[in-house]
């Protein structure tokens, strides 16, 4: 019977709210914070509260950090109230390369002195992340409340699975009778620029292959009106084409409006 109680203890799944077991760590983040790949684990609180207004998005982030090389499986359970469910996007975030600050902006206001890999993207969660030796990992909960959703308070959790032990992360999602309205009157935009020859030092491929150019802004314009920017910066002097014709300088401006088009049809175009 003892040997019984034993093997039960050793194989059930335990909850992790912030701790480590077997050398792995996993804590819950505030969406606004930036977590680096040297970032130390850390504690967090033993359940983690969100709020929404329906037809509205909340995020949060779940850091995770082994001191050796194991791969790991992570599994949102979205939060459920009866028979209703909020609906779930899981993201892992990546990182880009900073080589320097803005020279006129004081070290106190840029997230921190040190350059290096910066997190940034979120790239779609796969079925396996692969977690290196003492470097943390970050996982992007992003949760969106239809607007026929009955208020409450809505349970979820994160499961872990890293082997041995399940690891599972509650959190709670309570959403207000407020609706953010279906039309959005705010002006939103993060003046980015999407000239070819700009983003070919960033894509090298948009050389070699133009027509790549026009699906990476498709996918471009479809991600900014997802998140609710409305406006829309044209490139019109590199777009437009001169030519001289009858004694004068024509305009050709067939590209000004394929790009207009695609923003347009991602239905972001709001203000041109």
């Amino acid at each position: 019977m003892r040997k019984l109680l034993v093997w039960l203890i050793c194989s059930s799944p335990l909850p992790l709210y912030g701790s480590q077991h077997e050398n792995i760590s996993a804590w819950y983040v505030d969406s606004l914070v930036k977590v680096f790949p040297d970032s130390p684990a850390a504690r967090s609180k033993l359940e983690v509260p969100l709020l929404s207004a329906r037809n509205g998005h909340t995020s949060l982030e779940v850091a995770l950090r082994s001191e050796e090389h194991r791969v790991v499986q992570v599994r949102v359970v979205a939060p459920r109230l009866g028979n209703a469910a909020l609906k779930v996007q899981t993201y892992r975030v990546g990182t880009v390369e900073v080589n320097s600050h803005p020279t006129d902006t004081p070290l106190a206001e840029v997230v921190r002195s040190e350059v290096g890999p910066y997190p940034d993207p979120l790239f779609p969660l796969a079925k396996e992340i692969s977690l290196e030796g003492s470097r943390t990992e970050t996982i992007w909960i992003s949760v969106f409340t239809p607007e026929d959703t009955r208020p409450g308070i809505y349970p979820g959790a994160i499961e872990i699975d890293a082997g041995k032990r399940k690891l599972r992360l509650p959190f709670r999602v309570e959403v207000f009778a407020a609706t953010v309205p279906k039309e959005q009157k705010l002006w939103v935009t993060n003046w980015l620029w999407f000239e070819q020859e700009m983003m070919a030092k960033h894509y090298p491929k948009l050389k070699s292959d133009p027509d790549r150019y026009w699906r990476v802004l498709e996918n471009i314009a479809r991600t900014m009106a997802e998140y609710k920017q409305n406006v829309v910066f044209v490139p019109v002097r590199t777009l437009a084409k001169a030519h001289l014709a009858d004694r004068g300088v024509q305009y050709d401006f067939g590209l000004v409006d394929r790009w207009i088009e695609i923003f347009d049809k991602a239905g972001m175009a709001r203000m041109i």
